[in-house]
């Protein structure tokens, strides 16, 4: 009897991680098209650039188009955790954010030399492989 619940304890086990493992490829985001920041420095003031991002497995790399030019910008996508960094004419712009479920919005918080703040991107353009 012991035995009996003993494998089938095992076996629900051994299911249930194989859906979790399951659900966590299946979610293998993807950065891929043109997203629209919206970006709030803490002295209230705000930009909206864009980026057109591209992705190879969890590198991203693409352009940033903001208030201080065009630059190349490159990073990395680990589940949902997003870190991206581009230069600008003030430096060194670090975006650490996380994609929400659908894979349609990432937000988080943003530093720059002359301050930081928080920032949300709604992708625009439909996914590229």
């Amino acid at each position: 009897m012991w035995e009996d619940k003993a494998v089938r304890l095992s076996r629900m086990t051994k299911v249930f991680f194989a859906v979790l493992l399951t659900n966590a490829i299946a979610f293998a985001g993807n950065l891929a098209g043109l997203w629209n920041f919206q970006m709030t420095a803490l002295d209230g003031s705000t930009s909206s650039p864009t980026a057109t991002l591209s992705q190879r497995g969890s590198t991203v790399s693409g352009e940033y188009s903001g208030k201080y030019g065009v630059s190349k910008i490159t990073g990395t996508l680990d589940g949902r955790d997003i870190e991206l960094e581009t230069e600008t004419t003030k430096g060194k712009l670090l975006f650490h954010g996380a994609l929400d479920a659908d894979g349609e919005v990432f937000s988080g918080s943003f530093e720059l030399s002359n301050g930081g703040g928080n920032f949300s991107a709604k992708r625009k353009s439909q996914r590229r492989k």
